[in-house]
């Protein structure tokens, strides 16, 4: 692996993040997610491919607001819509965009009184019984069942 930043705080850093994670639907679908900062620099970026039966999804943060979607032998590029905000270089399409309709929903839901789509403190809480869930899971070296 390599390291991306070589000092932090007068320490010297011997590793930086770096996450692959295998995983295998209950259908026997396959999925594969890899995110890392200790990469080279041409390979930064944000990639993501979907692959089913009869087609594929891809999209990459080098082709700006594109995403390919190929059906047998159909092939289909679709344009998203414009950013308001530049996403920061190598960061996700709409990634800066995300915090300002954040931003604008939770406005528009203390204005309007009524609920939307916000994530709520339950919400959080599902999320945090998850990830101890999976660390438990991990020290104990069981495999985590997802339903």
């Amino acid at each position: 692996m390599m390291t991306k930043v070589k000092k932090k705080n007068d320490s010297i850093v011997q590793v930086d993040d770096h996450s692959e994670t295998f995983f295998m639907t209950s259908n026997g679908q396959y999925i594969h997610i890899e995110t890392s900062k200790a990469c080279d620099e041409d390979l930064c970026g944000f990639y993501i491919t979907i692959t089913g039966r009869s087609g594929e999804i891809k999209f990459s943060s080098k082709n700006e607001g594109v995403v390919t979607v190929s059906n047998n032998d159909i092939q289909e590029i679709v344009q998203l819509d414009d950013r308001i905000y530049i996403d920061p270089e190598n960061e996700f399409y709409g990634w800066k965009d995300s915090f300002y309709y954040s931003h604008i929903k939770l406005l528009e839901a203390i204005k309007n009184r009524k609920e939307t789509a916000i994530s709520t403190f339950e919400d959080g809480l599902k999320a945090q019984e998850v990830l101890e869930h999976c660390i438990n899971s991990y020290q104990q070296k069981q495999y985590i069942e997802f339903r």
